[in-house]
């Protein structure tokens, strides 16, 4: 019985990964940005499963750490912007 629990701990860890590295890439999308900070606080430390989940995690904040550098810097964040349009 204790193989079945520790599988069933393994899918419980895997459905929170999964769901906290897709929700937040959508609330980064909507630019949440205050919500994102929160969760972010929340889960410090927490290790996803090093593949697919944990590199979209890892973009997630990337993405809230350019979101707080517009906000603080709307002015020079403009140019930016429009490079980063350029180059897609």
């Amino acid at each position: 019985m204790g193989g079945h629990q520790g599988h069933s701990r393994r899918t419980r860890k895997h459905v929170a990964d999964f769901t906290l590295a897709h929700w937040t890439r959508l609330l980064a999308s909507l630019g949440r940005y205050e919500t994102l900070v929160a969760i972010i606080a929340e889960t410090k430390g927490r290790i996803l499963d090093r593949g697919p989940l944990s590199q979209r995690w890892a973009r997630t904040r990337e993405a809230v750490g350019q979101m707080r550098f517009r906000q603080a810097f709307p002015i020079a964040a403009a140019p930016l912007r429009f490079t980063e349009r350029r180059l897609r």
